[in-house]
């Protein structure tokens, strides 16, 4: 059984929000510190200090009998950063990063 607890603020409100959006970040920055740790070991020391999403394209771009991979276009800068991945050489083994990854517990 649910207890009402009345009429609940607008700054209540916003105050939970504002508390449900931290723990979104801090979840989702755990799980890309979490995938980060994973992968990087297996990467070519230039590559690891590169965005998560771009590691993840690349790693994407370089698996064998991939001919190519869709990127969300949103934003000019989106368009750019994707082109800028497709001109690295191929990740020598790719499907190492995905049993890193599949093999890594990640944060609940």
């Amino acid at each position: 059984m649910t207890e009402h607890l009345g009429p609940v603020s607008i700054a209540e409100k916003c105050f939970a929000l504002a508390e449900l959006r931290r723990r979104a970040a801090e979840k989702s920055r755990d799980v890309s510190l979490a995938l980060q740790a994973a992968i990087d070991p297996l990467l070519p020391p230039e590559r690891r200090g590169e965005t998560l999403s771009r590691k993840a394209l690349w790693v994407v771009a370089s698996t064998p009998g991939v001919s190519s991979v869709l990127v969300g276009m949103r934003r000019r800068e989106y368009v750019a950063d994707a082109t800028a991945v497709m001109s690295w050489p191929s990740l020598a083994d790719p499907a190492a990063v995905y049993r890193a990854v599949r093999e890594r517990p990640l944060p609940a």
